[in-house]
């Protein structure tokens, strides 16, 4: 099966949220990430705001310092989408986002044309995940190959379950 697609920031971030389902540790840190530390930021800055018009704080008393971990709290989400946006740029420039991937009974080739090409044979990949949007072969606990599955046809994606009932263990 040989397949070409080019990498999007969404595409990226797909397949990051679909490894971040795999395990429930992953699952926790991403809802504590971008839902529970949020909340409570914004929970304590409402609370602090709630006694400052309430009278019964002051910011004259020096008591500003207690903003600093709520502020942190709310800004903490959008510094790792900054992060993950760097990361993909870093990873994949404007000019090569334009990757291959060939698998077949033997070993898995993804290429980017003009920069790079990896083969892993069925023996190296851990662990497959799919979704509607998204492929993954797991390489170790926290590398992975991910490719989008939009753009397979039906005989494709047929073809690549089979492979990957063929040679990946089952859980």
């Amino acid at each position: 099966m040989k397949y070409q697609y080019t990498l999007t920031i969404e595409n990226y971030r797909a397949a990051l949220a679909l490894h971040a389902r795999q395990k429930w540790a992953r699952r926790l840190g991403y809802l504590s990430m971008y839902w529970f530390l949020p909340f409570c930021g914004l929970l304590t800055l409402a609370y602090e705001a709630y006694l400052v018009f309430k009278g019964q704080l002051s910011f004259t008393d020096n008591q500003s310092w207690k903003l600093v971990v709520p502020v942190v709290m709310l800004v903490l989400p959008l510094s790792q989408k900054n992060l993950v946006r760097k990361q993909f740029k870093l990873m994949f420039p404007s000019e090569n986002r334009t990757l291959n991937i060939d698998i077949d009974d033997e070993r898995i080739i993804v290429e980017n044309p003009g920069s790079s090409e990896s083969t892993f044979t069925w023996n190296g990949i851990l662990s497959f995940a799919q979704d509607e949007k998204f492929a993954i072969l797991f390489v170790t606990k926290g590398r992975f190959l991910f490719f989008p599955t939009q753009g397979l046809s039906p005989e494709q994606r047929i073809e690549l379950q089979e492979l990957t009932d063929r040679h990946l263990p089952r859980k």
